[in-house]
């Protein structure tokens, strides 16, 4: 591990920071202790090499901790837990064997495009807000896989682009993950005390050789201070030190007093109580009412057409339209397109991401949608067998 290096530090100036008022305050864990919403142990080694995914991890499991914390505290709506359910976030393969919300620390490491190169940790917050978040089971670490297969981005379907993505929106969009620098080039375990209330933070941290220990001795310091592996820090208390979450074993350590923490990174996990309500999918039914209004405007044309039940006085004029005739047609087309427009929209918005507008957008659509539906059934071409005939001549 002494030569260990997954992280790669930048500061950016519109980075927020600790005390700017970017992002208030709160207290959610009043003790600041996260240990016992962390239910999964995330292994970062495979078997034939490193996948160089701390800064994922860590992240991961600080989201996953969260949103355990607002499920098991009731912040959060039963029709989102009911969402988190049937598309498969909840997962018992935990450290309880109970149900537990638990996400693909592999989806956000090859959305970051830095493979095995390590990453920023801002990278995967930033990713987050872009993709959304995947259920651990649609992409789960194999460490029977080469690092090289770990990262390949062919594993990632449009399917899973799309479950992301939904559930994005169902949390209130990229709003929904915030994050703020608490120490950034020197350390501050008082500003890091007084954050944990609020959610457990990405450190960014120096190995040494004897690092997989519970409490690992304090390394050399870096040229420049530079980290080379991130951990979670979920406790810090004042006698024990600085508790923090590993993926290598044993997990849990204790980081002594005056360790040298350079770098600390807070992501927050804000999800409204009240989910937006999203567009749901066509359904089969929806699907064949707007086949079978097609079928009828195509077979009304055909019977048009070839005219229907005409006397020898009428075959002149069997193969014209009528005014009435032409309207018909246009109504039934224009019903028939607008069947189609709604079908695809209905489809678009239910996996596309608008940011802060989702919620209006889907509202709007909603409304819509019941508008023209109402507006279809009052105007629908009759049936074909109920067209009056056509008019005799004289």
């Amino acid at each position: 591990m002494e030569n260990h290096s997954c992280v790669k530090i930048q500061v950016r100036p519109t980075d927020f920071k600790m005390g700017d008022g970017q992002i208030p305050s709160s207290v959610r864990v009043a003790d600041g202790n996260w240990l016992p919403y962390i239910e999964f142990y995330e292994r970062q080694l495979l078997n034939t090499g490193d996948s160089n995914g701390c800064v994922i991890f860590t992240f991961q499991e600080s989201f996953d901790a969260q949103m355990n914390y607002l499920i098991l505290t009731n912040k959060i709506s039963e029709e989102l837990l009911t969402l988190f359910n049937r598309l498969g976030y909840m997962d018992t393969n935990s450290l309880d064997g109970a149900a537990h919300f638990h996400t693909s620390p592999r989806f956000i490491q090859i959305l970051t495009g830095n493979g095995l190169s390590g990453n920023n940790l801002v990278d995967a917050p930033d990713a987050a807000r872009k993709y959304g978040m995947l259920p651990y089971k649609d992409l789960p670490v194999d460490p029977t896989m080469t690092p090289e297969q770990y990262v390949d981005a062919s594993a990632i379907t449009q399917a899973m682009y799309d479950k992301a993505s939904q559930f994005l929106a169902a949390i209130g969009s990229k709003t929904a993950i915030s994050y703020q620098w608490i120490t950034s080039g020197g350390t501050n375990i008082y500003g890091m005390q007084q954050s944990l209330p609020t959610a457990p933070l990405a450190l960014g941290v120096n190995v040494g050789s004897n690092w997989n220990v519970v409490d690992p001795p304090a390394p050399p310091v870096s040229a420049g201070g530079s980290p080379g592996h991130s951990v979670m820090n979920y406790m810090i208390d004042a006698q024990d030190g600085t508790w923090i979450y590993d993926h290598y074993l044993p997990n849990p350590k204790d980081l002594v007093a005056g360790y040298p923490i350079w770098y600390s990174l807070q992501t927050i996990l804000t999800v409204p109580l009240v989910a937006p309500v999203l567009p749901s999918q066509p359904t089969v039914q929806q699907e064949l009412t707007w086949l079978q209004q097609v079928s009828s405007f195509l077979t009304m044309i055909l019977s048009i057409i070839k005219g229907r039940n005409l006397s020898s006085n009428q075959m002149n004029n069997a193969y014209s339209f009528s005014k009435a005739d032409l309207i018909a047609v246009a109504k039934g087309l224009g019903i028939a397109v607008l069947g189609a427009a709604l079908t695809y929209l209905t489809s678009y918005i239910s996996n596309t991401n608008f940011g802060v507008y989702t919620p209006v957008v889907v509202a709007v659509f909603s409304v819509l949608v019941n508008a023209v539906r109402k507006f279809v059934a009052n105007t629908a071409p009759a049936d074909v067998n109920e067209l009056p005939p056509p008019a005799p001549t004289s």
